[in-house]
Formats: structure tokens, sequence, C-alpha cells
């Protein structure tokens, strides 16, 4: 789908003017927006498994632009306009079992706990934006590694990763964090990174692997990381 328009489509709730099941399509340079005073609740719908190209794209008057229910898409070089959420938006029931590369493009919303599993490995690159609890959910949303999985944050200087609280005027505690459990992966990377809001901004429990940690900012964190001294380690 190249150069498309979709416009005035009275799509129901639960529905998407683009739904992608499954296969690698790519949706470029085309113009998702909805008209007669009703917003349609996906622009494009991403499920079982799909791993489109979705590039360059401009979404206006809808709820949710683009919403992942599973798969890994390639994204970049999208605009969102006049939405409900100007961004994309992981399903509740997400997961990461197999590898995920999140890049840098609209912001990124979570709404339930993503566990990184089955030794999965989920890559966010340099400039990527992750807001968590866009429903208020206070503490409930937010990253667990597990069972062999490894989280791979890869920022740069002046494009750092930042994972933050989908609120205008959040409080510490407004999403859960970063947790690692025993059982995690190894090489995870945690570096050039910005965390606020969290209740606890990077937390690894007894047991786990060694992570790379380098060059973190945390700000506004009900506890930074947990042991507190993570970052002598």
């Amino acid at each position: 789908v190249n150069n498309a328009t979709f416009d005035n489509i009275n799509t129901k709730p639960g529905s998407a003017m683009l739904e992608i099941n499954g296969g690698n399509p790519q949706i470029n340079n085309s113009i998702f927006q909805n008209t007669n005073g009703n917003k349609s609740y996906y622009g494009i719908n991403i499920l079982n498994g799909a791993n489109p190209i979705i590039s360059g794209n401009s979404f206006s008057n809808t709820n949710y632009p683009i919403y992942i229910t599973t798969g890994d898409p390639v994204l970049s070089g999208n605009t969102a306009n006049d939405n409900l959420y100007n961004g994309i938006f992981f399903d509740a029931g997400y997961e990461v079992s197999d590898d995920v590369v999140l890049e840098k493009d609209l912001p990124y919303y979570v709404d339930s706990i993503i566990e990184i599993k089955n030794n999965a490995i989920l890559t966010i690159n340099a400039g990527a934006e992750i807001r968590f609890n866009p429903f208020g959910a206070i503490g409930q949303d937010g990253l667990e590694i597990k069972d062999g999985g490894v989280l791979q944050t890869i920022g740069e200087e002046g494009e750092e990763i930042k994972f933050t609280a989908a609120a205008l005027s959040p409080l510490a505690g407004y999403w859960k964090g970063l947790y690692f459990l025993g059982d995690a992966g190894e090489n995870s990377i945690i570096n050039n990174v910005l965390i606020e809001y969290a209740n606890i901004g990077i937390k690894v429990a007894d047991g786990a692997p060694e992570i790379e940690l380098d060059n973190i900012i945390f700000n506004e964190n009900n506890t930074d990381t947990n042991p507190a001294d993570l970052l002598e380690l």
C-alpha cells in the first residue's frame, strides 16, 4: 500500500481502517483519517505475528493510530495529530516471546506489564520513547524481564531512550519500572536512557545475571534502583 488515503471510514468499535493479519506488507506514505464526528477505534491494527513495514504515514482523528496486538512491525517517519493517543499502542496482552526491535518513531504506549521471556530479546534503539500507564492504574505497568529474556536499550548521547509516564502531570510511582527477575537472560544492556516517574526505576532480583549499565538519568522515581548500590556493583 503506497500513497493511499483512508478517509471517512465509519469503523465500529474494535475494528480498524486497515487490519494486518500476518505477513510482512509495506504501508508507506499513506493517510489515515476519519470524519463524520466519530473516531474510529484503530488506524492500523497489527495481528497474528505480522511484521509489516509502516513508514511515512499520517494519522488523524482516530483513537489509536497504530495498535499492536501481536507482531513486530518496522516503524519509521510516521506522524499523528488530533488522535486520542498520538502514538503506537501495545495491546494489554502483548508479550515479547520472539525477538522484537523498537525504532524511534511515534511514542509507544504501554498499559500493562510487558513480559520479555522465552529467551527473546527486546531491543530499543536510540531516540525511542516508551510511555506507561495511559489509563491511570497507578504502579501497574512496566517491563518484566524473565525466563531467559533480554532487554537491550541502546541509546546515544542526545538521542537517549526515554521511559516515562503517559500523563501530563505525573507523580513518582505512576508506573512500575524495569524489573529483572532471577531467571532473566544474560547480556541485558541499559545505556543512555532516562527513567522517570517509576516506582522503582531498575529492580534486579537476587540471582539475575549482571546487566551492563551506563549513562542512566533518573528523575522523580520513588526509588531509582533496587538494590540501592546497583550502579556501583
